[in-house]
């Protein structure tokens, strides 16, 4: 877990001193900032799973961890999709995807599914499909069909299993296999897996300003729309190469609008390849391919491979499924339940409201029955009226203890916004003591200040991280009281007249209601707004 540390600089001037009020939060946001979720083992170059192919060729995967721990019902809760970018099509939902494998496996922390490092190339399809006439081409292998591809999944399958079994990794005695990734475990790898912040997870690609040196997109600058070498370019955060650019990939997911309700067609495709233009290459693209072309013949396109990821059973053996059976009474309690879109990103209390209105309307139809029965006995009756009195008991404490929660959330955001330009604020004296510093010479005078420079770096890092935490907290509840604790607290401030943090607040409101719009954290120009403050 990241805690958010506050490094000091007795050169730099601090600003105004703040309230004790204010002061007495700093405990609580480094408390807080333990609820970003980070991995549980931290992945190297050496967590690569190699396995072999005919004709001397090998296939390299990399662990993608869910940061959920090792718990036989750990699921880990994914927010995919992009409304800004990519319309309806694309809308915010919330899906859940679990693990195939402990890992690491003599001491096991979390769950990981294995996903292919690079796009599948021409030559490893050779070796499977055509090992008569192999080829040497390091491209994505493309223009085949999603039939084709399972025949490739099936023939690799049966190849390791009868060649390269100990290669396989297993889950209770069990040996994995492959097959094309949900489109749910490729978003989540594309943006970046359990390795990086909330607020990395939530940019359109994980990359920053630095996407030229990790895929390869449409035009001169990059591609050339030409299709190029497969594993070339830098990889993403959990190393895999190309996972958005170079050639789109097939899922092995059925297309439908919302992801999770609606019309099932073809297959999703997720992705953009060499000729999509640089400001569409984002992780939540998606398009759906048709299975068949119009006159029958499967479909294939230029443009168009696949990775594979290694999976398990379920089921995996006596071991994994006493361990299910054991801890579903416990497990069911608190279980996600599927919904639409719109449900799955609703304020919670919203959907605990849902639910209390669905048990109010079933006890009203309980309450029908009973009337038109004859006899009824009168504890009973007394037992129902009282459960009826303590619904209108829930929702009153409910109410009080999400105006509450709203109003130290906003108080939060707004502190967290203010201290963060203030950090922000001091990185340009920061770089030109240092710079002075090195020009001098003096191997002292450097270490000291160079110090001082990584230690406001870490401020604004660890701050920007704490506030996207925070944004995360509010669109959990109510608009209208957020809304309220917004107006609360610059109130309070408007009393003790701070200005600077008064434009703070009003600047945090903006930007949680941006939040709340889009569902996504967009921290670079959040950051740049909160800097160029006037």
């Amino acid at each position: 877990m990241q805690i958010m540390r506050i490094h000091t600089d007795p050169s730099i001037r601090a600003p105004r001193a703040f309230p004790a009020v204010l002061v007495a939060l700093l405990p609580f946001i480094l408390w807080m900032s333990a609820f970003a979720v980070q991995p549980a083992h931290a992945q190297t170059p050496e967590d690569d799973l190699i396995l072999s192919m005919p004709g001397g060729q090998t296939m390299e995967f990399r662990p993608v961890a869910l940061g959920t721990g090792p718990q036989p019902y750990a699921n880990r809760r994914l927010l995919v999709g992009d409304r800004a970018a990519g319309g309806f099509k694309e809308y915010p939902t919330v899906l859940y995807i679990g693990g195939a494998f402990l890992f690491p496996a003599e001491d096991p922390v979390d769950w990981v599914f294995y996903m292919g490092k690079k796009e599948v190339t021409r030559q490893q399809w050779s070796v499977i499909m055509h090992p008569e006439t192999p080829s040497a081409d390091l491209e994505p292998v493309n223009s085949i069909s999603w039939f084709d591809v399972q025949d490739f999944i099936h023939r690799y399958n049966q190849w390791l299993y009868q060649e390269a079994l100990d290669q396989i990794p297993r889950l209770d005695q069990y040996p994995g296999f492959l097959r094309l990734p949900t489109e749910a475990e490729w978003e989540f790898a594309a943006r970046g897996g359990s390795v990086v912040t909330e607020a990395e997870f939530d940019r359109r690609h994980p990359y920053g300003r630095n996407l030229l040196k990790h895929e390869w997109f449409s035009g001169p600058r990059s591609s050339h729309d030409k299709l190029k070498k497969a594993g070339i370019l830098k990889p993403n955060p959990i190393g895999l190469h190309d996972m958005l650019g170079n050639v789109c990939e097939m899922t092995l997911s059925a297309y439908q609008v919302e992801y999770i309700q609606g019309r099932t067609g073809g297959f999703v495709v997720r992705g953009g390849h060499f000729r999509t233009p640089e400001n569409q290459i984002r992780s939540s693209l998606r398009t759906e391919q048709p299975f068949y072309k119009p006159d029958g013949t499967p479909s294939a396109q230029a443009e168009m491979g696949f990775r594979l990821v290694i999976a398990s059973p379920v089921f995996a053996g006596r071991e994994t499924t006493n361990a299910l059976t054991e801890q579903w009474e416990e497990y069911r309690k608190d279980r996600p339940t599927p919904g639409s879109a719109q449900q799955s990103t609703d304020p919670t209390s919203v959907r605990t409201g849902s639910s209390l209105k669905d048990a109010q309307d079933s006890l009203t139809r309980i309450e029908s029955g009973i009337a038109q029965a004859k006899e009824v006995p009168e504890d009973v009756l007394t037992s129902l009226g009282l459960l009826k009195a303590s619904f209108g008991d829930v929702q009153a404490l409910m109410l009080k203890a999400e105006k509450d929660s709203a109003a130290a959330w906003a108080r939060m955001a707004s502190f967290t916004a203010w201290f963060l330009r203030n950090e922000l604020l001091k990185l340009p004296a920061s770089e030109r003591v240092l710079e002075i510093s090195r020009q001098t010479g003096k191997s002292a005078d450097i270490a000291i200040y160079e110090k001082r420079h990584a230690n406001l770096q870490a401020n604004i890092r660890d701050a920007t991280a704490q506030y996207g935490v925070i944004l995360n907290e509010l669109i959990r509840l109510q608009p209208e009281t957020v809304a309220a604790g917004f107006q609360q607290y610059e109130q309070y401030l408007i009393g003790l007249g701070l200005v600077e943090q008064i434009k703070m607040n009003q600047t945090a409101i903006r930007q949680y209601e941006e939040f709340r719009e889009s569902k996504r954290l967009n921290m670079d120009e959040w950051v740049e707004a909160l800097k160029t403050l006037q």
